[in-house]
């Protein structure tokens, strides 16, 4: 009967993961092509919240600087694909490495302060990333402009070769990317590790007398959240052909943080569902309509920006961030009460 049963609840799964991946395959059909760009970047962005789903609902480790491993991992795909090589894979191994770096050491400094103090300090030591790259500026980093102008590349799947220029193709590329993230994910939590991890999140202190090591369990988690954000900050650049200091903001940890509480922590595909539901309606108005903008000060000496130069608003972010199209490439928002900026 057990088996019986065991076999009916896998057919219903595949049932529902396969009519799940069919919809969202013809989605994009009957899209135009900006809300084809904007599922993109939604479904791109569920990845990272599934990420920080993974440390926060199944270690219940806060962390309020996961934004830093997004960042990073979009500026290592813009490094790789605009300065060493025009590969995506390369580009994601490097992202997976350079988070990985980065996530085992924050972890494993921070690892011995717990709830309220790990996630400052975690907060920390992402605003120290954010305070580097911004004042990168004599660097192909580009400061506060950010990394512009990254080509995007072909994907070479054995003998096809499909252009991500084409807005459809990376669509699936990404459902792909993310619905793989999930299985992952989803292997990782349902093994021994994750049932390790609801020990820990049940009571941290009763574990190590059943002969686990609680410290290299939660850096290990920490880690692994780590790469999964960096992979999804790497896709995002490669389809946005930028990488800024926005990528970085502790802004997008705490938005990120709200919709994993809406989706549900410890369930992996609420987050996602949340973040992506999300993204999508805050940005749903095409920008068809939009109104130029002529920039009058930038307070920031180091930018390309000057007076005079022009741009598209793109949308307008929860801290009142005028996001901008800038005609030289600029990513650098207009900071509401700071910067002028005025209708063309």
């Amino acid at each position: 009967m057990a088996k019986l049963n065991s076999g009916s609840n896998f057919k219903k799964t595949f049932l529902v993961h396969a009519i799940i991946l069919a919809a969202l395959a013809v989605l994009p059909l009957f899209l135009n092509g900006y809300h084809q760009k904007l599922a993109v970047e939604a479904i791109i962005l569920s990845v990272f919240a599934m990420s920080l789903d993974l440390v926060m609902g199944y270690a219940g480790i806060a962390t309020f600087g996961h934004a830093a491993f997004f960042g990073i991992g979009g500026y290592a795909m813009g490094v790789m694909l605009k300065f060493l090589f025009p590969s995506m894979w390369l580009g994601l191994i490097l992202a997976g490495f350079c988070t990985a770096i980065l996530a085992f050491f924050i972890g494993f400094v921070s690892i011995r302060a717990k709830g309220i103090y790990f996630a400052i300090l975690t907060l920390a030591f992402a605003e120290v990333v954010y305070r580097i790259i911004f004042h990168s500026y004599n660097t192909p980093l580009g400061g506060s402009d950010g990394l512009v102008g990254v080509p995007t590349p072909m994907l070479h799947l054995g003998f096809v070769d499909i252009d991500l220029r084409n807005t459809v193709n990376f669509y699936w590329v990404a459902v792909a990317f993310a619905y793989l993230s999930y299985l992952v994910c989803r292997l990782i939590v349902g093994s021994p590790f994750g049932s390790i991890l609801s020990g820990i999140r049940e009571n941290e202190n009763r574990v190590p007398f059943l002969g686990f090591n609680v410290k290299w369990t939660k850096v290990t988690t920490f880690v692994l959240a780590g790469i999964f954000a960096g992979f999804s900050g790497a896709m995002f650049t490669a389809f946005k052909t930028y990488a800024d200091t926005e990528q970085l903001n502790f802004l997008l940890s705490g938005k990120v943080i709200v919709m994993a509480l809406i989706g549900g922590i410890g369930t992996l595909i609420g987050p996602m569902v949340a973040n992506a539901t999300h993204c999508s309606s805050a940005q749903a108005k095409s920008p068809e309509n939009s109104p130029a903008m002529i920039l009058e000060k930038m307070e920031d000496p180091y930018t390309k920006l000057k007076p005079g130069d022009g741009g598209t608003v793109l949308y307008v972010d929860d801290a009142a961030g005028v996001h901008i199209n800038w005609d030289n490439g600029s990513s650098l928002s207009a900071i509401f009460g700071v910067d002028e900026i005025r209708k063309l």
